[in-house]
């Protein structure tokens, strides 16, 4: 946004986060291209100018993707609403508003005893929340958790998602017979093309985590807690000695040895599925310097550039209808409200 244009005026959400009364504030029209990493935009360019891309592309019905999602989701775990997990849910709702989504995705909490959170779906998205989160989480970090995996809905990660769920799920041998002009060694590039960006897309997420909460330690120490070294583990835990360690990793390439060896782990991590997710220590540095930057400040001061949102407007825009309990306008197949929560 150019500085001489005028904010948006933020409105704030009265939220009790761990006993503390904290005013969040809401970012109307914020789209994912406003707090999107680089890294992230230029893995998900490179990765559509693969050329198996278009026919992965074709092949896949998004519909069809979506529905078999939901179907696994509602037989195996249990669907929030206002009347099933109420608190829970409240706060999938209060982060759809933050965050500004036209549409509230089904929340889902499943039965995983570890920290996990998980987002699917392209055109129907779906959030899935594990035991282990809130079991747990701060009230906060549980609310970074959900943004987080909101980022990646606003930021239209949902198609190459599911691509990674296919890899995964088939493997490089299955894809290749799927696709038989592509050709294995076709797949397995796009295979690591993939697992990069989805490494790159998580500090994205990261982002969003962070606009919800609006503290960088907040997410910062939720990471760490995910990673397993935290206060409650290493009592004089310090994020300082963790930027020494990723100094040393940086300086990884003093000899050919060690060159040889950091580029072989990078390409055994972007082929390995269970890899999904950049170096822990990484991204608590990014977060926390991404906290202190002016593109942050600018996003919390309304400086940025909004998306066409439906709570913009004042009269529905083609193809949406008003919620009948607070008229917020919302896409016409919307199932619930993304301010209030209310069945559309």
């Amino acid at each position: 946004m150019n500085p001489s244009d005028p904010s948006i005026q933020l409105e704030t959400l009265p939220v009790q986060l761990d006993g503390v009364q904290k005013n969040l504030r809401i970012f109307p029209g914020i789209s994912g291209s406003c707090f999107q990493h680089s890294d992230d935009s230029s893995a998900s360019s490179a990765l559509q100018g693969v050329p198996m891309f278009p026919q992965l592309f074709s092949m896949l019905n998004s519909n069809y993707l979506d529905q078999k999602n939901r179907m696994g989701h509602l037989t195996y775990e249990l669907r929030l609403g206002p009347t099933q997990g109420a608190a829970l849910y409240s706060k999938c709702v209060q982060v759809c508003r933050i965050l500004d989504l036209p549409q509230l995705p089904e929340f889902y909490l499943n039965t995983h005893p570890m920290i996990n959170a998980y987002s699917s779906g392209v055109n129907e998205p779906i959030v899935s929340i594990s035991h282990g989160c809130v079991a747990h989480l701060s009230e906060a970090e549980l609310l970074a958790v959900i943004g987080h995996e909101l980022g990646h809905i606003k930021c239209h990660h949902g198609f190459n998602q599911s691509l990674a769920s296919l890899f995964a799920q088939a493997g490089v041998s299955s894809i290749s017979n799927i696709v038989p002009v592509i050709g294995a060694t076709a797949v397995f590039g796009f295979r690591a093309a993939l697992g990069h960006w989805s490494r790159m897309a998580e500090f994205s997420c990261d982002r969003a985590a962070l606009l919800v909460v609006q503290d960088p330690q907040v997410v910062a120490g939720l990471i760490a807690k995910i990673a397993g070294f935290y206060e409650g583990v290493v009592p004089d835990f310090n994020f300082e000695s963790l930027y020494t360690q990723l100094d040393d990793y940086n300086k990884y390439d003093q000899n050919a040895w060690q060159s040889l060896v950091k580029l072989e782990k990078m390409i055994f991590d972007s082929i390995d599925e269970n890899n999904t997710h950049p170096s822990p220590v990484l991204r608590i540095k990014r977060i926390l310097e991404w906290g202190e930057s002016d593109q942050y400040e600018d996003i919390l001061a309304g400086k940025y550039t909004p998306e066409s949102s439906t709570t913009l407007s004042t009269t529905p825009m083609p193809n949406t209808m008003r919620c009948a309990s607070c008229g917020t306008a919302l896409q016409l197949d919307a199932k619930f409200c993304s301010r209030c929560g209310h069945r559309a």
